[in-house]
């Protein structure tokens, strides 16, 4: 697989996981190749507000983007996990 491959793969993956929760405005964001057989790819996305508060949260709510770690298995395009990436504070 090149990395164009292994970012298309992820970037559907969290669309499909995460459409419930209206997942839209889908980055990559980081790519990395462990070892032979492993990739890990950071994807970010915006959650459509289900329930909107009113007046600027819905702007806050809106605007919090979500970063996810895919693990992919390059041997079989196996997703080998989704994680939630630790960000800095």
């Amino acid at each position: 697989m090149d990395v164009k491959e292994v970012a298309e793969l992820a970037k559907a993956l969290v669309k499909d996981l995460f459409a419930s929760e209206g997942a839209h405005s889908i980055r990559l964001e980081e790519i990395i190749h462990q070892n032979k057989d492993l990739w890990q790819i950071t994807i970010s996305f915006l959650r459509s507000p289900i329930e909107a508060p009113s007046g600027i949260a819905t702007f806050i709510a809106a605007a919090d983007r979500a970063y996810k770690v895919v693990e992919i298995r390059e041997s079989n395009r196996s997703i080998a996990s989704v994680r939630d990436k630790a960000r800095a504070a």
